[in-house]
């Protein structure tokens, strides 16, 4: 069976891992605008488009099975299944639900 790296790179993601003294680990994927970033110490999912699409006040991101499954390995190769783990949406550095009310705080 493939490992994440392997699937999100199939995919054409390309992977980074940073590890920080001034803040958190991370394993990061990105693919043109797609950032998919695993906050290792915060155990955090957060998933960032610098180019957006709005629609009706909603950040669309287009995630399809296959993607789906490579951020599901992730998860489980990180042993978070066992944890309740937080997904942060940022659209243009701004997190969604700031977006949607018109707030401008990130």
């Amino acid at each position: 069976m493939k490992s994440a790296k392997e699937m999100f790179e199939q995919l054409g993601y390309e992977y980074d891992y940073i590890q920080n003294k001034n803040s958190e680990d991370t394993i990061t994927y990105h693919k043109d605008n797609l950032h998919i970033q695993f906050n290792l110490i915060g155990k955090q999912v957060v998933i960032q488009n610098d180019s957006s699409y709005v629609f009706y006040g909603y950040a669309v991101f287009f995630i399809n099975q296959d993607l789906l499954q490579a951020i599901n390995k992730q998860v489980e190769e990180l042993h978070w299944n066992d944890i309740t783990v937080n997904i942060d949406v940022k659209l243009d550095g701004k997190k969604v639900m700031e977006a949607m009310r018109g707030g401008n705080n990130a």
